[in-house]
């Protein structure tokens, strides 16, 4: 059946060969226009996991009550100028604001904030004392001055219809008067504007919230170049400390714009060099033109088929370019390679028939197995991996289909004018071969150094720190490891929701006896002392007194003598808490003394008034605070953080030591999951995430070996033959490790794909080998023809991937070296030891 599709394909491109290109060039064009129109960009990471893991349910339940709470981070280095560090924080936070796509900036705690929230934190003596002032003020009638303050305590202090002084609001309104009169004592402080910082206090953070386009590969670009020109002015305003911007998604749009620059350059700088490669191994421009054709061609067919099954690409699955510029060159090398020699012997039609029906049968079982070692991550349950494995697969098929159609139709095409035989001019012809004993020699050689690099294997592991994988000399991951090295606590938490504070403080009190935990943040840093009774406040907040202009000077004397007095008949009266209240009492006559003095140290009633005013602006910021729930009443950023819409509470649970530690990390996740089972958060999902990509590539594997195994199996129908072709794959293998092992190159979430992609490599240059020998083929043409075309694929993959090794990407960086050592490692086993094995335990067989 295999032959018979061959032939007919053939057939078909020899007989009408511009039609065939015509055919294809159409469907190229009608897939980049579907793709144009119809192909979405899917640059969200949460988007690589299938939405229905039970982490992820978790955590996408946990977005929908709190929202992202991964945060654009400004962060500003004090170098011990605080001064500096916390005046450019209100400088840069108020121009970030204005930025377009900025939803929202939190860069300190205002005092108007903390005074709206001070009711839900006083006492009940404190409340009660607060609101006993302000009654006292309310009582002023119109106009209300300062002076009038003074005249209203004089009168409370008179002998009332019960004979009782109302001492308590007399004693009110002369506070609030003295320290007015008083610089620097205020009845309510003025609190401090609260920065936020780090544990140390050296890092000031100024948090940004942006809304991210993730139809795009930019999906913040605009915001974060505006962002970055503020930062660079404000660098120069403010030279004594440093400013940087990172945070998750400044991280993840950095590593995005970067890899998408990279796979473009390499991809690019991929197709050129492999094209010349191809002109220099086989002197000449015009077939490998062809094949190279070919390739875009069942490229741009990817591309549309991509479009119509998939609809999307992901943050992975758009590396299928560089996976089909490395692996799908070499269906028409081998086709090339094999032409080039029946060239030598037949005509145009003859050579083409020959290539297409000798190499084609390698380069099918090639493709096949290639194609379900990517299929084989289908399996798994990591959804970027399978939509990558998926397009890859299709994609490799979909070239093999153009070299199989479009290459010998080009050919066809090109040397139609020439019927005879022509001269192989290619780079490696007839090869000698060496003797069977130097084979052997050669044989237990590479044996014994294989065997004796294994113990090197102890030193190979996995790299799950994603830090480690980011573009070198980006500016977010210098400031996010310089916030782990200052406070790792600011980097990652786990999220806990408690319905109440009750729930609250228990989840804080069972997280805080864990090993693994290094601090709880929560809002119980906020929570009320006690039950806020407001009754009777808005009747107190409504009449509250305006302040208006002195007109008088100062209370004359007369009126502090009406106080003086009031003061001696009330010390006099036999009341409730009088030993108290002679003391209060006392220290009340020491601030009158005082306050008269006024005058004389450059007081003015225009201060005493403007001093007043603002006091009465506190007290009416707690009095509205006191009208809200605690939930309402809080800081804006503590709302945000710490308080869902329907008024959940979050515990953000954050690790000790060295998160990326995958241990401290399963030790970590386990006990927030021994506190709450619905525990979820970054730690979770990226732990969850990384055991499933470990298990893909585990599943793609074993199924891609299975299915090589069967259908080598099938194809050649021998034992011997199907273990043989499968030598260059398990030795490339084995060399691969010792060295990666050798070299300090470890494994990660980046490069282990490479895995699946060099057991098609291997198998495919074993299957070759393989057949050329099953063709009747000697060692010379084993080695000749066939080797001249595993040695030009091997170096077309090594330079394909090759390209990966300059980029600033540290993740495709390793992915490249390990392709590249992996490629030449299976065309050594491929083209060395396979012949030499075949050689060895067939000898009669390969005396030609």
């Amino acid at each position: 059946m295999r032959n018979r599709i061959l032939g007919l394909l053939t057939t078909i491109a020899l007989r009408a060969p511009r039609l065939v290109l015509a055919i294809g060039i159409i469907l190229a064009i009608v897939s980049g226009l579907l793709a144009w129109s119809r192909l979405d960009v899917n640059s969200d990471p949460n988007a690589l996991i299938d939405a229905d893991r039970p982490y992820m349910q978790k955590y996408a339940a946990f977005l929908d009550i709190f929202g992202e709470l991964e945060h654009i981070l400004i962060v500003i280095d004090a170098n011990d100028d605080h001064a500096a560090a916390r005046a450019c924080v209100v400088h840069v936070a108020e121009q970030v604001q204005h930025v377009d796509g900025v939803d929202a900036v939190y860069a300190t705690i205002e005092p108007e904030e903390q005074l709206r929230y001070a009711w839900h934190r006083m006492t009940e003596d404190e409340r009660a004392a607060f609101i006993e002032q302000c009654i006292a003020l309310s009582s002023i009638e119109a106009p209300t001055t300062s002076t009038a303050l003074v005249e209203r305590a004089a009168a409370l202090l008179v002998d009332t219809p019960n004979g009782v002084p109302r001492i308590g609001e007399a004693r009110a309104l002369l506070g609030w008067y003295i320290s007015a009169v008083v610089d620097g004592q205020q009845i309510i402080p003025l609190p401090q504007r609260e920065f936020l910082t780090s544990s140390s206090g050296d890092l000031y953070f100024i948090r940004v919230d942006a809304t991210s386009d993730y139809s795009t590969l930019e999906s913040l670009a605009g915001p974060l170049a505006s962002m970055r020109s503020i930062i660079e002015v404000q660098r120069s305003s403010f030279p004594s400390v440093e400013i940087g911007l990172t945070g998750k998604p400044v991280l993840q749009d950095d590593e995005l714009r970067a890899s998408t620059r990279d796979m473009t350059r390499a991809s690019v700088l991929a197709i050129v060099l492999v094209t010349i490669l191809f002109m220099v191994m086989f002197k000449g421009i015009v077939r490998p033109l062809w094949a190279v054709g070919a390739l875009l061609l069942g490229m741009a067919w990817t591309i549309g088929v991509t479009t119509v099954v998939v609809g999307h690409l992901n943050l992975l699955s758009m590396v299928f370019t560089l996976v089909l510029v490395g692996v799908g060159i070499d269906f028409g090398v081998h086709s090339i390679s094999r032409y080039a020699e029946f060239r030598t012997q037949h005509d145009r039609a003859r050579a083409i028939r020959r290539a297409m029906l000798t190499a084609g049968r390698g380069n099918i079982t090639g493709a096949a197995t290639s194609a379900m070692a990517f299929f084989g991550t289908m399996l798994g349950d990591f959804r970027g991996l399978r939509e990558l494995g998926l397009i890859a697969g299709i994609g490799l098929l979909l070239c093999l289909l153009a070299m199989l159609t479009i290459l010998p139709a080009g050919l066809a095409v090109h040397d139609q004018r020439t019927s005879v035989a022509s001269r192989d001019r290619s780079i490696i012809g007839r090869t000698r071969v060496p003797k069977r004993r130097t084979q052997i020699i050669a044989l237990c050689a590479m044996a014994l150094l294989t065997l004796a690099l294994i113990p090197s294997l102890r030193r190979l592991h996995f790299e799950t720190n994603l830090l480690k994988l980011q573009p070198t000399g980006l500016e977010s991951v210098e400031w996010q490891q310089r916030m782990i090295d200052d406070d790792a606590n600011s980097i990652w938490f786990g999220a806990i929701i408690a319905d109440d504070l009750e729930a609250l403080d228990r989840i804080v009190a069972d997280a805080s006896t864990m090993s693994s935990v290094s601090e709880v943040r929560s809002v119980q840093r906020f929570a009320p002392r006690s039950g806020a009774d407001a009754s009777g406040v808005l009747n107190v907040l409504l009449t509250m007194p305006e302040v208006q202009s002195d007109d008088a000077q100062w209370p004359t004397d007369e009126t502090w003598m009406g106080v003086l007095e009031g003061l001696d008949r009330a010390a006099e009266m036999d009341l409730p808490g009088q030993d108290t209240m002679a003391s209060s009492l006392e220290s009340l006559r020491q601030g009158i003394t005082f306050a008269r003095s006024a005058p004389e140290r450059g007081r003015t009633p225009a201060m005493i008034t403007e001093a007043l005013r603002d006091e009465l602006d506190r007290a009416r910021l707690i009095l509205d605070g006191s009208m809200r729930s605690w939930r309402d009443a809080l800081p804006a950023i503590a709302r945000s953080l710490y308080v869902s819409d329907d008024g959940r509470l979050l515990a953000m649970v954050h690790p000790r030591g060295d998160i990326w530690d995958v241990e401290q990390l399963e030790h970590f996740v386990a006990d927030l999951e021994a506190i709450d089972a619905d525990a979820t958060g970054v730690p979770m999902t990226h732990l969850a995430s990384l055991h499933d990509m470990r298990a893909a590539f585990s599943r793609a594997i074993l199924f891609a070996a299975a299915f090589v195994v069967l259908f080598i199996g099938l194809d050649f129908r021998s034992i011997r033959y199907t273990l043989l072709s499968l030598i260059p794959t398990a030795l490339g293998m084995v060399w691969l490790l010792e060295a990666m092992s050798l070299l300090g190159v470890s494994f990660n979430l980046a490069n282990f794909f490479a895995i699946p992609i060099l057991i098609g490599i291997g198998v495919d240059n074993g299957v070759h080998v393989v057949h050329r020998r099953r063709e009747g083929g000697g060692r010379s043409e084993v080695l000749g023809s066939t080797g001249r075309a595993i040695l030009t694929t091997s170096l077309t993959t090594t330079l394909g991937f090759g390209t990966l090794l300059l980029a600033s990407h540290r993740g495709l960086q390793s992915l490249g070296a390990v392709l590249v050592i992996g490629s030449l490692a299976t065309m050594c086993g491929a083209v060395l030891v396979l012949p030499m094995l075949l050689g060895t335990f067939r000898p009669r067989e390969m005396q030609r």
